[in-house]
C-alpha cells in the first residue's frame, strides 16, 4: 500500500504528511504543524487539496465512492 491515511489514498497522492509509528515524534508533529500554521502557500495547497477531495466525494453515496476508490489497492 502506497499511503495509509484515507485522504491520501483517496487522492492517491501525498496530501497530508504520514507518520509510521516511530516518526510520529513530538518534533515531527511540532514541525509539520508548524509547516501548516506558518507557510501559508503550503497551508493553501492542503486546503485546496482537502476540496478537492471533498468535491470528489460529493456528498450522498460518499460511502460507496470511497469503497470504490480503495478498491483498487485491494
Amino acid at each position: 500500500v502506497k499511503y495509509f491515511s484515507l485522504v491520501n489514498l483517496i487522492m492517491d497522492r501525498l496530501v497530508v504528511p504520514e507518520l509510521w509509528q516511530g516518526e510520529a515524534t513530538h518534533d515531527n508533529l511540532k514541525k509539520h504543524l508548524l509547516q501548516l500554521i506558518e507557510d501559508k502557500k503550503y497551508y493553501q495547497q492542503v486546503k485546496n487539496d482537502l476540496i478537492q477531495m471533498e468535491e470528489r466525494l460529493g456528498n450522498k453515496g460518499a460511502t460507496e465512492r470511497v469503497i470504490k476508490a480503495l478498491g483498487r489497492f485491494c
